[in-house]
C-alpha cells in the first residue's frame, strides 16, 4: 500500500510539473505572440496641443495610437527645431518615430514690387525652413528666378514682375520638402507702374513758365497710407526746373506748373513721375533757347514783389503768359506791340495802358489788393455766361473777362457787398457768378449790404461797370442774369501805367494851372471825386492814397458824384494838407505836397484860420512853418524850448488872408536864437498869434 501510494503521488507530481510546463509555454507564447503584434502595429501620432515654438520649454503633445486602438501620450519638446525625432520605448523592443514640424513665415521684405521690376532681391523670414524648401507667389505675373534656403529660418528668392502682371495682394506659400507648408495671405502686392506716353509742350525755353501737361497710364493719386510716412503722387526734373504746381487731374493725366531757369542746361530734361508706392515711370522734354526779344519786369502790390500771372496780348487775343512765383517775369516775344496784363489771387487784374514793343525791361505793373465783403445769410446771386466784357483802351477791343478778373458790386450807399473773380465757381473767360449780400436786419447800426429792391452797381477789377443786358436789381434769395461791360480806366492812374503814385497828383497839378493838358482819358482816370471836374483835390486825395490815408475814392462809389461846392472843396483840401503834413512822405510825394500847397494858395481862399506841422520834422539846422489865414491879420511866431523859455520871436507882419503853405510862403526858421546862435538838439514849441487866434505846436531838432 505504501509503495502504490508512492507510484500516486509521483504520478500528480508529473502531471502538475507537465501542466506547470505547458502553462508556462503557454504564457510565454502569448507574450511572444502580444510583443509580435506590438512590433507589427501601424501606429499614427497626432499633436493635441501646441504652444509657441521655438521658445524655452515650448513642447507638442502627441497620441501615439496602435491597430488595436490603444493610445499612449508623448510630449516632445520643441525647443530645438532641427531635431524634431525621438524614440518610443515598449518594453524591451525599440520603435523609431520622426516628428514633422511644419514651416512658419514672418515676415517678407519687400512685401511689394512695381509691374515690370527684374531681379528683385525678397527676403522670407519665419521658422523650420528645410533645405530645398520651395516658394511660390498666387496669381499670375510673378516669375522666382533662384530660390536660397539660407537657414531654417530665412530664404531669400530672386524674383521678376511682368509689366503685364495684375496689380493685386499675392498669397505666399512656403513647402518643406516633406510636404510640411505655410501659407501667409496677401503677404505680397504688384503695384501700378506709371507709364509716361506724352509731354505737352515738349520743348520749353530757357525763363518760361508753363502748364505741362503728362498723359499716360497708371498715375494714383491720394497717399499710401500703408507707408510709415504717408506721401502722394510727386513729379520731378532735371536740375534748373522749378516746380510751381501739380494736379492730378485722373489716372492718364497730370498737369504740373514749371518755371525753367534761364540758366538751366539745354537739351533733354528727364521727367520723373513716382506713384505713392514709389512706382517710377520716366519720360523727357527739351529745354531750348528762347526766341524772339524779351520784355521783362517786376509785379508788386505796390511796395514788395508778388507771385503772379503775367500775360501779352496783341489784338484782343492771348500770345503767351507766364507765372512768376517771386514777381519778376520775361517774356520772350516776336516782334510786334504788346500789352501786358497781370493778376494774382487778392488783386485786381492790371492791364499795363502803354503798349510795349519788345526788347524792353522795367516793364512793372502795380496790383492794388481787392476788398473784402462781410457775409449774411441773405443772399442774392448774379451771374453771366459769355457775355462780359473789357474794353482796354490800350487797343479799344474788347476782350471777354479773363480769368483773374476780379467783379465787385455794392449797393446804392457805396458799400461793397461782393466780390468774385473769374475763374471762381467754375466759371470760364466771359463768365462771372457772385454772391450779393443783404444787410443784416439783426446788427442795427451795421450797414453790411442791400436791401430789397436796392439797385446794384458793379465793376470790374475797380472799374465801373455798365449793364449790357438783365436789371441789376437786389431780391433775396433770387439769381438774375446780368450781363457787364467796362473799360480799364483805372480812377487815380492817370498815367495809365498800373499804378497809382505822387506822380498822378503831380500831373493833376499841372492840368490844374494850365501847365499842361490832360487827355479825355486821362482827365476820366483823374476824377477821383466823381464830380466830374478836375481840381487840386483829385490830387490832394491821389496823395493821401499812396500813403494809405484812404484805400478808395469817392468816385469808386458811384459812377458820378456830386459836384462840390467851393466851402467843400476848400474844407476837405485844408483837412487832406493837415493830414499829410503829419504823414511820413517820401521824397516825391513830398514835392508834391509842396506843390500842391502853392495851387491851393493861389487858387483858393481858406475858411478859417489855423496853421500847420513845420516842415521837415525832426530837421536840422532848418525849417518852415505852413499856416493859413482866413482873413488879414498881423503874424507872429514864438519859439520856447523845453523849459518854457522863449528863445526866439519871428514877426511876419501883416498878412493878406491866404495860403502860406510852401517854402516861398511860409515861416522859416534858421534854428538859431535870438542872439544868433544855434540851438541845441530837443524839442521846441512854436506858438502862433494871427489876429485873435492862437495855438501851439511841438518840433524837434535832431543833429
Amino acid at each position: 500500500m505504501a509503495k502504490q501510494r508512492r507510484r500516486l503521488a509521483n504520478k500528480r507530481k508529473e502531471v502538475i510539473m507537465h501542466t506547470n510546463r505547458f502553462l508556462t509555454i503557454s504564457i510565454v507564447f502569448i507574450i511572444l505572440m502580444f510583443l509580435a503584434s506590438i512590433a507589427r502595429a501601424d501606429y499614427a501620432l497626432e499633436a493635441s496641443t501646441f504652444t509657441t515654438a521655438g521658445g524655452q520649454g515650448d513642447s507638442i503633445t502627441y497620441g501615439l495610437f496602435s491597430s488595436f486602438g490603444q493610445q499612449q501620450p508623448i510630449e516632445v519638446p520643441v525647443g530645438d527645431a532641427t531635431s524634431p525625432s525621438f524614440q518610443l520605448f515598449a518594453g524591451f523592443l525599440s520603435v523609431a518615430m520622426v516628428i514633422s514640424v511644419p514651416p512658419t513665415i514672418e515676415n517678407i521684405n519687400p512685401d511689394s514690387a512695381c509691374q515690370g521690376m527684374d531681379n528683385l532681391n525678397v527676403i522670407i523670414t519665419g521658422t523650420n525652413f528645410q533645405s530645398d524648401a520651395t516658394v511660390e507667389f498666387s496669381g499670375t505675373g510673378i516669375t522666382i528666378n533662384s530660390t536660397t534656403v539660407d537657414s531654417d529660418t530665412q530664404i531669400t528668392l530672386d524674383i521678376s514682375v511682368a509689366s503685364t502682371a495684375d496689380t493685386s495682394s499675392r498669397h505666399v506659400t512656403v513647402t518643406n520638402p516633406d510636404d510640411e507648408s505655410y501659407t501667409l495671405e496677401n503677404g505680397f502686392t504688384v503695384n501700378a507702374t506709371p507709364t509716361i506716353t506724352n509731354i505737352d509742350p515738349n520743348q520749353v525755353a530757357q525763363g518760361e513758365t508753363v502748364d505741362m501737361v503728362i498723359t499716360g497710364t497708371g498715375f494714383q493719386d491720394g497717399f499710401d497710407t500703408q507707408a510709415t510716412q504717408p506721401k502722394g503722387l510727386t513729379v520731378s526734373f532735371c536740375d534748373g526746373i522749378t516746380k510751381n504746381s501739380t494736379t492730378v487731374d485722373s489716372s492718364t493725366q497730370i498737369t504740373v506748373n514749371i518755371t525753367v531757369s534761364e540758366t538751366a542746361t539745354l537739351g533733354p530734361c528727364q521727367v520723373t513721375v513716382t506713384n505713392p508706392s514709389d512706382c517710377e515711370g520716366i519720360g523727357e522734354f527739351t529745354i531750348i533757347e528762347p526766341s524772339g526779344e524779351p520784355i521783362s519786369g517786376t509785379i508788386t502790390d505796390g511796395t514788395v514783389p508778388i507771385a503772379a500771372t503775367v500775360e501779352a496780348w496783341q489784338n484782343g487775343i492771348l500770345v503767351k503768359s507766364t507765372d512768376t512765383p517771386d514777381g519778376y517775369y520775361v517774356l520772350h516775344l516776336p516782334s510786334g506791340v504788346y500789352v501786358i496784363r497781370a493778376y494774382s489771387v487778392g488783386y485786381y487784374a492790371t492791364v499795363l495802358s502803354e503798349e510795349i514793343t519788345p526788347p524792353a525791361t522795367d516793364v512793372n505793373l502795380s496790383l492794388t489788393r481787392a476788398p473784402t465783403v462781410t457775409t449774411t445769410n441773405k443772399v442774392c446771386d448774379f451771374w453771366c455766361q459769355d457775355n462780359t466784357k473789357m474794353d482796354w483802351q490800350t487797343h479799344h477791343i474788347p476782350v471777354l473777362v479773363q480769368l483773374g478778373d476780379v467783379i465787385t458790386a455794392r449797393d446804392p450807399d457805396g458799400i461793397i457787398c461782393g466780390i468774385t473773380t473769374v475763374g471762381e465757381f467754375g466759371t470760364d473767360e466771359g463768365d462771372y457768378f457772385i454772391h450779393v449780400y443783404g444787410d443784416d436786419a439783426t446788427t442795427p447800426g451795421v450797414d453790411e449790404g442791400a436791401i430789397e429792391g436796392d439797385t446794384i452797381t458793379f465793376f470790374i477789377n475797380g472799374n465801373p461797370a455798365s449793364v449790357i443786358s438783365g436789371t441789376p436789381q437786389w431780391h433775396s434769395g433770387g439769381s438774375f442774369e446780368v450781363c457787364l461791360s467796362a473799360t480799364t480806366t483805372r480812377l487815380g492812374d492817370v498815367s495809365g501805367n498800373g499804378q497809382i503814385t505822387a506822380y498822378d497828383a503831380a500831373l493833376i497839378l499841372q492840368h490844374v494851372v494850365s501847365l499842361r493838358k490832360l487827355s479825355d482819358i486821362e482827365q476820366e482816370r483823374a476824377d477821383v471825386t466823381g464830380d466830374e471836374t478836375i481840381s487840386a483835390l483829385d490830387a490832394a486825395l491821389i496823395l493821401q492814397y499812396t500813403v494809405g490815408l484812404i484805400t478808395n475814392f469817392p468816385g469808386d462809389s458811384a459812377p458820378v458824384a456830386p459836384a462840390l461846392n467851393p466851402k467843400n472843396e476848400i474844407k476837405l483840401l485844408t483837412e487832406a494838407i493837415e493830414k499829410l503834413d503829419t504823414t511820413h512822405l517820401d521824397k516825391e510825394q513830398k514835392k508834391v505836397l509842396e506843390q500842391l500847397k502853392h495851387v491851393v494858395s493861389q487858387k483858393l481862399l481858406p475858411t478859417h484860420t489855423t496853421f500847420l506841422q513845420n516842415f521837415p520834422n525832426p530837421f536840422n539846422p532848418e525849417t518852415w512853418i505852413p499856416y493859413q489865414l482866413s482873413k488879414e491879420a498881423d503874424v507872429n511866431i514864438s519859439i520856447y524850448n523845453i523849459k518854457g523859455q522863449l528863445i526866439r520871436k519871428i514877426s511876419l507882419g501883416h498878412k493878406q488872408a491866404g495860403y502860406y503853405l510852401d517854402k516861398s510862403k511860409a515861416a522859416y526858421w534858421d534854428g538859431k536864437n535870438n542872439a544868433g546862435e544855434k540851438v541845441a538838439s530837443g524839442t521846441y514849441f512854436y506858438q502862433i498869434w494871427a489876429g485873435d487866434f492862437k495855438a501851439m505846436r511841438k518840433m524837434f531838432i535832431l543833429k
